[in-house]
């Protein structure tokens, strides 16, 4: 896996410490309800329905690896602790390599690769907001996040999108490369995403360990690297967050929420950001999903991922209500419409969420039929 966009963090760091020194009141949120996590070996969780997570502390020792099970509505992984929050093994997001035709998988709250072209159908674009398109035996696009990747001359047409925001808002993943039309390879999977709030501290004490969410490789289409927030009073350690792409997918987003960081010697591989320097408790975040496709209501805690097929014969034509919650102004959306086997359709809106609360606006989007379609939603 290549180095990309490692960025130095002495000097942004170094200049946040001076905004708070010593205890330091905030709330995570936890409400303690699962106790404390210790990880000495391979452990599994398997996410709730919401993927919040409520610890009273957690431990992963340097023996230990802590991974997830996503959930039927692929959320990112969201750890709440009362207490610290210690990684001094390592916390697995990555997005899973490819598997012939079959596309790798994204981490938790990331977004699978495009599928290969098989039985007469043409290779699929990479899965999310940054998806690689299908190409030829060397043209199927990487995936993008922060950056589009390594895509040099050949791919430059299909490679993925920049986009998201650098303060992860909303708090995304990685996405997938496109399937290839001639070699019968699927794209890798974008790395996942995972937010960790701790009412003490974070603390990665080990170099070489910490916290994963690569992207999958593939061949040359892999996927991006997927989103890492950190939320503490201090954050510290000689540890290492990596959301690199695989391959030559994009990097991913980075992004820490503390008035103490003694974290100048954190290893950071990927795009890194600073958001608030004074908390007390978990801000309320902005929400972006889809309440509606065609005649088909979607619960209103469904992330910005909807999975429909509409039928050859029926009509092509439907509408798609987003709903836009506590963002405070005028939302830049794009809907994408993202089939297995085929090109993805794109269209670009603004929807009205200045006042409180939330507002919805309906997109009229012409959909391929007899396919399976993600349908997708994300601020540009």
């Amino acid at each position: 896996m290549k180095n990309k966009l490692i960025l130095p963090l002495a000097a942004l760091l170094g200049a946040l410490a001076v905004h708070a020194q010593g205890a330091f009141a905030f709330d995570s949120g936890s409400t303690g309800a699962l106790g404390d996590l210790l990880v000495t070996n391979a452990v599994t969780v398997t996410l709730p329905p919401d993927g919040v997570l409520h610890y009273q502390r957690v431990e992963v020792t340097e023996e230990g690896s802590l991974s997830f099970v996503k959930n039927a509505l692929n959320t990112p992984v969201t750890i709440l602790a009362r207490g610290e929050v210690i990684i001094a093994g390592s916390v697995l997001l990555d997005g899973r390599t490819s598997s012939g035709r079959d596309p790798g998988q994204g981490g938790p709250g990331g977004f699978d690769g495009g599928r290969a072209a098989t039985g007469g159908q043409p290779g699929g674009p990479g899965k999310g907001p940054g998806g690689g398109a299908p190409g030829g035996n060397f043209a199927a696009g990487p995936g993008a996040f922060a950056s589009r990747g390594d895509a040099n001359d050949v791919r430059a047409a299909t490679a993925g999108t920049v986009y998201g925001d650098p303060l992860l808002l909303p708090f995304i993943g990685g996405s997938g490369g496109g399937g290839r039309n001639v070699t019968f390879d699927g794209g890798g999977g974008g790395g996942g995403a995972i937010l960790i709030a701790s009412s003490s501290r974070i603390s990665l004490p080990v170099a070489n360990r910490g916290i994963f969410a690569r992207g999958g490789n593939a061949y040359y289409n892999d996927g991006s690297g997927g989103g890492v927030r950190l939320v503490a009073p201090v954050v510290e350690g000689i540890g290492i967050i990596d959301v690199r792409g695989g391959g030559e997918g994009g990097v991913g987003r980075i992004r820490f929420d503390t008035p103490n960081a003694r974290a100048a010697n954190l290893n950071i591989q990927g795009s890194f950001s600073i958001g608030s320097l004074m908390l007390t408790k978990l801000p309320v975040e902005p929400q972006l999903g889809i309440v509606q496709v065609g005649d088909r209501a979607i619960p209103q805690d469904a992330p910005g991922t909807v999975n429909v097929v509409f039928p050859t014969g029926t009509t092509a034509e439907r509408v798609v209500r987003v709903q836009a919650k506590d963002f405070g102004s005028v939302v830049p959306i794009r809907v994408a419409l993202t089939p297995d086997y085929g090109d993805r359709v794109i269209v670009d809106a603004e929807l009205d969420n200045t006042a409180a609360g939330a507002a919805t606006k309906d997109i009229t989007v012409t959909f391929p039929l007899n396919v399976v379609v993600s349908v997708n939603v994300w601020t540009r």
